[in-house]
């Protein structure tokens, strides 16, 4: 559902909702970095009209 995107060196996923967003969430990781687990969280978020953002904060920036 979402998408990889690299912000300021930073790799971020990003889930969309289909409609309009009703508002935005922040989905942090646990020390494992981002990974699917973290993935699904922000596509679910995005499934129920937020629009989600998931930082790689251990790896983002290679």
């Amino acid at each position: 559902m979402g998408e990889e995107l690299t912000v300021d060196g930073t790799t971020v996923y990003v889930a969309r909702p289909s409609t309009p967003p009703a508002a935005g969430v922040l989905v942090l990781h646990e020390v494992w970095g981002l990974n699917d687990d973290i993935r699904r969280i922000a596509d679910r978020f995005a499934s129920i009209g937020y629009l989600a953002a998931a930082p790689d904060l251990v790896d983002g920036g290679r």
